[in-house]
């Protein structure tokens, strides 16, 4: 989570370690996040979570302490969410980021720490096509799928 400093200032999130996210498919996710992260200029998650829930264009609302978890590596929220997140750092990233790319990029880095979950805890999760974000799109959800 976002540390407050006594003069009113946050501390960024920095990547968790590898004792806290190891190698696979959720720290590749979270690491290609803070990239992102670190592009548009380290908000803190309070100001992100304001500026996303207050966009109608973007697809859900976040909370600060989703992004905070999101940004330890130690939850990612359902995809509507996470493609919020996304274009808010892809759209303020200094480096001028292609949003639609991005979030074809993260919708594929979002199925694979997906899948790896759910073969992990045996648990078949629901295909994100059927929810409110409307139809995947996604060439690897369809493949993996097929």
């Amino acid at each position: 989570m976002s540390a407050r400093l006594a003069a009113g200032r946050h501390v960024a999130i920095m990547m968790p370690g590898e004792d806290r996210v190891p190698a696979g498919e959720r720290r590749d996710l979270v690491l290609a996040l803070h990239g992102l992260y670190t592009d548009a200029g380290r908000p803190s998650t309070r100001a992100a979570a304001k500026s996303i829930s207050g966009n109608s264009d973007l697809p859900a609302p976040v909370s600060r302490e989703t992004l905070g978890l999101l940004l330890n590596g130690r939850s990612v929220p359902d995809w509507p969410r996470l493609e919020s997140v996304v274009r808010y750092l892809a759209a303020t990233s200094v480096r001028r980021r292609d949003v639609a790319r991005e979030v074809m990029r993260f919708h594929d880095l979002w199925c694979a720490d997906r899948d790896t979950a759910a073969s992990e805890s045996g648990v078949r999760l629901p295909h994100p096509g059927g929810g409110p974000s409307g139809p995947c799109r996604s060439a690897r959800c369809h493949r993996r799928r097929a």
